[in-house]
């Protein structure tokens, strides 16, 4: 490999998909045990993927290689550990033809680790850290030494700001808390993909707020809000739950402040995706959601984001993207929101195009009967532990239809479907 070979250092930190496991009592094995997979797109300085280049990924101090088992992308061989000096391991992954970089981490039996790693290209590049750490750890050891967060409630309701879709949660000092103890958080035991980081003691219970969004919550639902504390040494407590219910009432439209590169999706009405003409801009009728018996999940709407295979294009999404859909519906007093993860096909539509089509589907039940709402709709991406967001759409929502009535909803089928799909 020659020493000028261009290579963007970022693009070498390796992401793992997942930040927590719960702990096992037996070893994960291949091909269908518990993993983390762990990724990379591997790029020169303009963007362009690069095969064939071989990686360095070197262990830390603490995410030793020997608490977990480590197999190449095929989840069939071992990787090869070596030592870098008596002190240091490493072990080399290769590029595949696309550029991308993975393994797979598989947990052994009641080892808590949380796993880290550096990379390199040897003479190329710096070590540059992992985009995140996995936590493999014991969630269920519950210590009533720890405080309850702090939480703006009353009786276990949750107290909601109406012109904010986010909630601030206090975390108070602890016994025993350390400097770079790691906070995680959790809804019914399910991690919620936040942490907080103690940088420094005397900041608990003073400016060490976390920000959670309303919508993690299910509207009227019980949830048991709970956290668990991981020091460096691996130790965990975790807190008794709390129960919460948020009432709804959040501001429930996207977040305003955040930097939206990729273009809006396209919306279309319940007649399809395939002729222009049933493009929805600005406002969606009763007429327009009419044809949803003839859809196989009952859509009202169909919704379009666009991908692409060329690097240079920083308005559509990447190929292989996963892409995290949100749909805000208002109709007052009553409001709607809703998810759906997908993944950008990894090959464009046709031989010769370079773009590809992620398509949702918005059910009747979401958009029916609306006298006078509004609907809002943009999406995550996620791409090699990389986030960007796509712009809003937005629309006015007009779905009653003449006299009021709702009689005629039903389709042969006799289904009601919910859930973007």
């Amino acid at each position: 490999m020659k020493n000028n070979l261009s290579i963007d250092e970022r693009s070498i930190s390796i992401y793992f998909e997942k930040e927590f496991l719960q702990i096992l009592d037996y070893d994960s094995t291949p091909p269908n045990g518990d993993c983390i997979k762990a990724v990379a797109l591997i790029k020169n300085k303009e963007g362009k993927p690069l095969p064939n280049v071989s990686v360095d990924i070197l262990e830390k101090e603490g995410a030793y290689f020997g608490l977990v088992s480590i197999y190449h992308s095929d989840k069939e061989k071992f990787v090869e550990i070596k030592s870098l000096s008596s002190e240091q391991k490493y072990f080399s992954i290769t590029s595949d033809k696309n550029g991308e970089l993975i393994f797979y981490i598989y947990p052994k039996k009641s080892t808590s680790v949380i796993f880290q790693v550096d990379s390199m290209v040897l003479d190329i590049t710096d070590r540059i850290s992992s985009k995140n750490k996995v936590y493999i750890v014991d969630n269920n050891k519950e210590d009533l030494n720890l405080p309850p967060l702090v939480i703006s409630e009353d009786n276990s309701s949750l107290l909601v700001d109406p012109n904010s879709n986010t909630f601030n949660v206090l975390i108070q000092n602890y016994p025993g808390a350390k400097r770079n103890d790691t906070i995680l958080f959790f809804i019914n035991k399910q991690y919620v993909q936040k942490l907080f980081f103690v940088q420094e003691v005397n900041e608990l219970g003073n400016d060490s707020y976390v920000i959670f969004p309303y919508n993690m919550f299910k509207a009227n639902e019980l949830a048991n809000f709970s956290y668990a504390v991981v020091d460096k040494l691996r130790t965990v407590r975790s807190s008794y739950p709390q129960g919460i219910i948020y009432p709804g009432g959040g501001y429930n439209q996207p977040i305003d402040n955040l930097t939206r590169i990729y273009d809006s999706c396209i919306v279309y009405n319940s007649y399809g995706c395939h002729d222009d003409k049933n493009i929805i801009h600005d406002t969606i009728h009763e007429k327009d959601i009419d044809n949803k018996c003839n859809n196989s999940h009952h859509e009202a709407l169909f919704v379009k984001i666009i991908g692409t295979s060329d690097y240079k294009n920083k308005t559509k999404v990447p190929l292989g993207a996963e892409v995290t859909l949100n749909l805000y519906v208002n109709n007052y007093p009553n409001t709607i929101y809703q998810s759906k993860v997908k993944i950008m096909p990894t090959q464009p539509d046709g031989d010769n195009s370079n773009t590809a089509t992620l398509l949702f589907g918005i059910p009747f039940s979401y958009v029916g009967h609306i006298g006078n709402g509004d609907i809002y709709l943009d999406f995550q991406v996620n791409y090699y532990g990389d986030i960007s967001y796509g712009k809003i759409w937005q629309a006015n929502v007009y779905t009653v239809r003449p006299g009021g009535e709702v009689t005629g909803d039903a389709c042969s089928d006799g289904k009601t479907w919910s859930g973007i799909c």
